[in-house]
């Protein structure tokens, strides 16, 4: 995970669960830029603007928490891609078929390998549907790359 940091704003990325979807892109462009190092660069936008990019990251590869005295309204921060949120225990996963791209998975998620050990519980997850990724079982993007087509 790497971390992001002003006065009023953390920010996380955790790489191996992004899949490239480029909504932050889209959303805060002068925020995240894929072009210089870093990617991300806080003092592009208003701590709010960064915080509402981030809550319709379709993969919980970005994240947000606020430092001690951030001037940031707490109850402003606690949306889908606060670092702290967590479904309620009776909300049900909801999976989405990206066309020719992953499984995104929203709602109480508990992720297992294949000898039944609890991989992760999270809110949101894109699995991989192409085969050709190399951060199994996540989305990296890499049907991109290979030009995959889905059936569905």
């Amino acid at each position: 995970m790497k971390e992001y940091r002003t006065d009023d704003l953390i920010v996380y990325w955790m790489p191996e669960r992004c899949y490239h979807s480029r909504e932050c892109l889209f959303g805060q462009p002068a925020v995240f830029n894929s072009k210089v190092r870093p990617w991300i660069d806080l003092s592009q936008a208003e701590p709010e603007d960064i915080i509402q990019t981030i809550d319709l990251c379709p993969s919980a590869a970005l994240k947000y928490d606020l430092p001690e005295g951030s001037r940031v309204k707490a109850a402003s921060a606690q949306g889908p891609g606060w670092i702290k949120t967590k479904p309620p225990a009776s909300a049900r996963a909801e999976i989405k078929v990206m066309l020719n791209g992953p499984l995104v998975i929203n709602g109480n998620v508990q992720l297992f390998d294949p000898r039944g050990k609890l991989i992760e519980t999270c809110n949101r997850v894109a699995l991989c549907r192409c085969g050709h990724t190399e951060r199994r079982p996540y989305c990296d993007g890499s049907h991109l790359r290979h030009n995959w087509v889905g059936d569905c």
